[in-house]
């Protein structure tokens, strides 16, 4: 009975930062590319940075979620689209 008490009071915890972590991976994701006049640091960065650090909460409270997964792969996905475009940049 105290398992699946807990289970639903995680639940409801990881939805509030899942939720922001995931449109800014998407975001991140879509604008990593944008070196011109280095916008993606003043554009990008600061989004991405937001979501890793809401994706790792979410994983602290609750390391099961299975959507959580798609966060950290957009992040890795976007900072590796981010290092191609800088390096075409120069």
């Amino acid at each position: 009975m105290d398992h699946a008490f807990k289970a639903t009071q995680t639940e409801g915890k990881k939805l509030p930062s899942q939720v922001p972590a995931l449109a800014c991976a998407i975001w991140f994701l879509l604008t990593s590319w944008a070196w011109t006049y280095l916008g993606n640091l003043v554009f990008s960065y600061p989004v991405g940075i937001l979501a890793l650090i809401l994706w790792l909460r979410t994983r602290k409270v609750n390391p099961e979620t299975r959507s959580s997964g798609w966060v950290g792969w957009m992040l890795a996905a976007g900072l590796a689209a981010s290092v191609v475009a800088l390096l075409l940049y120069r």
